[in-house]
């Protein structure tokens, strides 16, 4: 009988890419959501200078200024100023810039110091928990990006269908590193969510892809040698 073909999940084979690749591919893959960031941060803006007249004139001036700093003056402004109303989507721009001139690291701690703050919007810190996961992976880091994504599958600030995804992102990168178990105790723990009711019309297709790659794991298509390479599927 023929060897059916082992899958491959978002370069499983692929080479590991240089510094500037990787940028390029994370800028080629997440544009559409940097132009969104982009779009968010200016209507925040507006938001914020509706807001100042409730403010100090110093808190005027800082709010002002996360929407108009360059980025040295705005890493300064933000270090000092944590508890300043806008501070988060300031670190969403901040993070924006530093992708631009390929500062992926300093970018994904922005975003972090997002996701870590209670006090954010929720959907606030759902984005920059993916964002960040996002450069971490495409920064060679997918380990890192893999327990972010984890951990957004258990936050219980986050809608059922958001943490399937997380869920399924963090089997996803699993796999990319060949932690199988790993994946494969991610994916159960998602899939035993299936009675789950909730109203969060993507809950269906994110358990169907957890299903789909359980099952694909389950089946062998995944699986490695004890040299690290994939094994031949199950026949």
């Amino acid at each position: 009988m023929a060897k059916r073909e082992v899958k491959n999940i978002d370069g499983f084979e692929k080479e590991l890419l240089s510094e500037t690749e990787r940028v390029e591919l994370f800028i080629s893959k997440y544009w559409v959501k940097v132009a969104v960031a982009a779009v968010i941060v200016v209507l925040a803006g507006v938001g914020i200078y509706a807001a100042v007249k409730h403010s100090s004139d110093r808190k005027i001036e800082i709010q002002q200024k996360f929407v108009s700093a360059e980025a040295d003056e705005l890493a300064k402004l933000i270090a000092a100023n944590t508890s300043v109303t806008g501070v988060d989507l300031a670190r969403f721009r901040l993070a924006g810039m530093m992708v631009e001139k390929k500062d992926l690291a300093g970018a994904a701690d922005q975003l972090k110091a997002v996701y870590d703050n209670p006090e954010a919007d929720v959907i606030l810190r759902q984005c920059a928990a993916f964002e960040m996961s996002g450069i971490l992976e495409q920064s060679g880091k997918a380990a890192d990006a893999a327990r972010i994504m984890s951990a957004v599958a258990d936050d219980t600030a986050f809608s059922a269908g958001v943490k399937l995804h997380a869920g399924c992102q963090a089997a996803r990168m699993m796999l990319s590193v060949k932690d199988i178990n790993g994946a494969r105790e991610m994916l159960k723990r998602m899939v035993a969510r299936k009675g789950l009711v909730t109203d969060d019309y993507t809950f269906p297709a994110w358990m169907s892809q957890c299903e789909q790659m359980l099952a694909a794991i389950e089946n062998g298509d995944f699986a490695v040698n004890a040299a690290g390479k994939k094994a031949d599927a199950k026949k």
